[in-house]
């Protein structure tokens, strides 16, 4: 490799890093509302601040079970009939309307025992995609693609939307969790990534002379 495609290598390699490190913050909110939904719907909010959404991850606390529900300080299902999983709808919306489905009716195919409390994070990267006879904590692809909300503003209102469809088996809502990458539209990089950018320009013509 030449000295110059070297110089232009770690330009833009540092470069990179810099916008990178300019651009990305996390943003998250958190709903603590709890809900019992049964036949029924609800919506939770969600307030962020303003930047370019580059990822989106969420986190759901819930159960579903047989008939009673939990409520609000339980933990495992009372009702040792069957929960009706396939009952169980979510869908996030974005301040800007954009809604992604992250379980359907139907997501959940099983009449089976319910499971209690769980904790699923809905996240594009999870290796699982959700759904199963059986309600089981993790992380799982959405049935909708989070990454429909990419490019746009995070500022806002989003809305979680609760879903159960038929009676008699209710979901328990505990809590949820918005995580929010963002970026923001022409970043300047950090002073730093710049001071990094210089050092290594300053290495490099110093090797140069050397090797002249």
């Amino acid at each position: 490799m030449t000295i110059h495609s070297a110089f232009k290598s770690l330009a833009a390699a540092t470069l990179l890093a810099a916008a990178c490190s300019a651009n990305a913050a996390l943003l998250t909110a958190t709903d603590s509302t709890y809900g019992l939904f049964d036949a029924a719907s609800g919506n939770r909010t969600f307030t962020l601040g303003s930047g370019l959404v580059s990822d989106v991850n969420l986190s759901i606390t819930f159960s579903k079970c047989d008939d009673p529900g939990i409520g609000p300080n339980g933990t495992s299902c009372v009702g040792t009939g069957n929960s009706f999983n396939s009952e169980i709808v979510f869908l996030l919306t974005n301040p800007f309307g954009t809604t992604v489905s992250l379980v359907n009716s139907g997501t959940y195919g099983g009449a089976t025992p319910g499971s209690g409390k769980v904790t699923i994070t809905f996240d594009d990267e999870a290796l699982g995609i959700v759904g199963g006879a059986n309600v089981v904590g993790g992380s799982f692809q959405p049935v909708g693609e989070l990454s429909d909300f990419d490019g746009q503003d995070a500022g806002g209102i989003w809305t979680l939307f609760i879903q159960d469809t038929v009676g008699a088996d209710p979901l328990d809502y505990f809590s949820a969790t918005l995580f929010v990458t963002t970026r923001e539209a022409n970043a300047v990089p950090e002073p730093g990534s710049l001071a990094l950018l210089g050092l290594g320009v300053a290495g490099l013509a110093a090797f140069r002379r050397r090797r002249t």
